[in-house]
């Protein structure tokens, strides 16, 4: 008998002797009711075998009775069939003679079903083997798409020098086959001049865990082309090794010399070399607004397929492509959260390089702001409860709450401050609170989120919004994140003409306090960065 999960009823899949249809004519379920309270359902839920050597004589037996009488069956034995830990079916054996199963029967058929069960669990280990193997092809695949799309030449090696990954546009710059790169040594691309700067610049990634370095990149022709390497240090199949991305800077080469030839001949040439000094200075000046237009291009370039993900695995798990078995379901649900998650990275990322090129504009128009506290504090309970946290919200009676500004970007702050006391509180509280603040020169409110959680140490409050800076940044640490939801808070709230303040005790618990007109002024320009 097979166990069917969603009829509760173990059902007949392969029977021998059974000549006059006695398994077609009984009913076994494996919960609680009468009819899953005899031996099958017994040795299913209890996952041991049940004897019954006089079907007559005991009392579990009495909804089958009759049909065993018509049948001439006077004893029985049932031996659950296990995946893992779990039962999944049983094997009957049924007899017409009373005492049938003696000490020899039992073990012989307990022996059968151990070998099945092991024979299903094999299987189960085997599907769940290729499935891990399907989704490391998956990832495989995404991982070199990424790799060939990087701007640049990008490259991985190891302790020892030995190159392990590589993109395309490496081959197309060097000139050197990828069967010659993986024989050569990352010191084979430059002159022995620049030799042991690089040497310092690697032992510094692998102790610190980053570095940089200008430097002529060597090509197999002979080139000495100028380039800006960046690496840092990270695990790669049980190894430590640099992953670095290299970029070609001839251009802003040329520019620097030329503004040092500038120099030499300032009397001779101020004239006609100023203008080629603007441009070589508004270059330097747009690096950081191009590094902020890149990542913005490029969130909005991961966000769309990841969307797809999304809404294509909510199609599948609302079996609108038809029927899923749980185990389906069960994957479904891990590429969902996945994707969900790595998308939410993605709008941080997202936010901070809008913020950063002075690209993100503010919304001024009024808003109930008890309302957006309300809501947010609606899309917290569930992650507050799964932890056995209390979350309550308390709003001071003399708050005026009719306000005017950005309420998403409100309700954006006040959902990252919540979401990081109840992630990082394990038992107790976590409390928001609203009340007038009389020490702004024009009206507003202070809102404060309490925990009881782990705390700050008083050295580790500088880092909290630095952007891409986490308290527990070891690979092994224990919460997931990027590093910028605080950063970006902080600049959200001075764009809004308000401030973010922390106070913390360590192991006691930290206080987060947003100062926040209850009229702020329209923002003046999104061209202007923000103040950090």
């Amino acid at each position: 008998g097979w166990h069917d999960a969603d009829t509760r009823r173990l059902l007949p899949v392969a029977q021998a002797g059974d000549h006059q249809g006695y398994t077609r004519d009984i009913v076994i379920y494996t919960d609680d009711r009468t009819e899953g309270r005899g031996p099958s359902g017994t040795a299913f839920r209890e996952r041991r075998p049940y004897v019954c050597n006089d079907i007559f004589a005991d009392p579990a037996t009495q909804p089958w009775r009759a049909h065993a009488e018509r049948h001439g069956f006077r004893a029985s034995a049932v031996f659950p069939i296990r995946i893992g830990e779990q039962a999944c079916g049983t094997i009957n054996v049924y007899a017409d003679t009373q005492d049938f199963f003696q000490a020899r029967e039992i073990s012989l058929l307990e022996g059968a079903a151990n070998d099945i069960s092991y024979a299903l669990d094999n299987l189960a280990r085997e599907q769940a083997r290729h499935q891990a193997e399907d989704r490391a092809l998956n990832e495989q695949r995404f991982s070199d798409a990424m790799i060939e799309s990087m701007p640049g030449v990008v490259y991985l090696y190891d302790e020892q020098g030995r190159f392990l990954r590589w993109n395309r546009n490496f081959e197309t710059v060097t000139g050197y086959s990828a069967s010659e790169v993986a024989r050569m040594h990352p010191r084979d691309f430059f002159s022995p001049a620049d030799q042991p700067a690089l040497a310092a610049r690697v032992a510094e990634v692998f102790a610190v865990g980053e570095g940089e370095l200008e430097a002529a990149f060597l090509t197999r022709a002979g080139l000495s082309i100028p380039y800006y390497f960046t690496g840092r240090r990270l695990r790669f199949q049980d190894r430590v090794c640099l992953v670095g991305v290299g970029v070609d800077i001839s251009e802003r080469t040329r520019a620097l010399a030329d503004l040092r030839e500038l120099n030499e001949n300032l009397e001779q040439r101020v004239a006609e070399r100023t203008a080629a000094l603007r441009v070589a200075l508004d270059r330097a000046e747009s690096a950081d607004r191009l590094k902020s237009a890149f990542l913005a291009t490029m969130s909005h370039e991961l966000r769309t397929p990841l969307n797809s993900i999304i809404g294509f695995t909510g199609i599948l798990l609302q079996q609108l492509a038809g029927p899923l078995n749980p185990e389906q379901t069960k994957q479904l649900g891990m590429v969902q959260g996945s994707a969900r998650h790595l998308l939410d990275l993605i709008n941080d990322v997202l936010d901070l390089s809008k913020i950063e090129a002075g690209q993100l504009t503010l919304r001024h128009e009024p808003f109930d702001l008890r309302a957006v506290a309300e809501q947010v504090v609606s899309a917290i309970r569930p992650l507050a409860a799964k932890k056995h946290l209390e979350l309550d919200l308390a709003i001071a009676p003399d708050l005026v709450s009719a306000t005017s500004g950005d309420a998403r970007r409100v309700g954006q702050i006040l959902l990252n401050l919540l979401n990081n006391a109840v992630k990082f509180t394990d038992r107790g509280s976590v409390t928001l609170s609203i009340a007038p603040f009389a020490g702004a020169s024009a009206p507003a409110a202070r809102l404060t989120v309490r925990d009881t959680g782990s705390g700050i140490r008083a050295e580790d409050l500088a880092k909290l919004f630095q952007p891409f800076q986490q308290l527990d940044s070891g690979l092994d640490r224990q919460h997931e994140g990027t590093g910028l939801g605080l950063a970006i808070c902080r600049r959200l709230a001075n764009l809004m003409g308000g401030t973010i303040e922390v106070s913390s005790t360590w192991s006691e618990g930290s206080e987060f306090s947003l100062i926040l007109p209850l009229h702020a002024p329209p923002h003046p320009s999104a061209s202007s960065p923000a103040t950090p």
